[in-house]
């Protein structure tokens, strides 16, 4: 699987890319929610793990314009009213939010896997 990691901080999306490459998916990786646009319109990218509180274009910003119909897995530390269970049920592509800081990143990469499995086994 092709994923596309959009977090502003590097910390983050460089352990994310390490993880899931190590489990022999590849990694596309974005800073902010612009390039992650750029991106979805010139790579092909099966799944999308973003943050929503970033510079220049923010992940809901990304949500809003992008017409893909890949899965998306929110990460962020936000606890803001927007997120709850009605906003995440609002779009399809939404698969679940995983809260910053990740205590295990593994299980975070795992449980990713096996979300985007199950979303592509839906839509066949």
């Amino acid at each position: 699987m092709i994923y596309l990691i959009v977090d502003d901080e590097v910390l983050i999306r460089k352990s994310l890319a390490r993880a899931l490459s190590a489990k022999g998916n590849t990694c596309l990786e974005a800073e902010n929610g612009q390039v992650a646009l750029d991106i979805l319109a010139n790579e092909k990218v099966d799944v999308m793990i973003l943050d929503l509180i970033m510079p220049i274009k923010s992940g809901y910003d990304v949500i809003q314009e992008s017409t893909t119909k890949l899965p998306i897995f929110i990460i962020s530390a936000f606890t803001g009213p927007e997120l709850s269970s009605d906003y995440l049920k609002s779009d399809s592509r939404i698969q679940f939010l995983l809260k910053k800081p990740f205590e295990n990143l593994f299980e975070v990469v795992d449980t990713m896997m096996a979300g985007s499995k199950k979303y592509y086994e839906s839509v066949k």
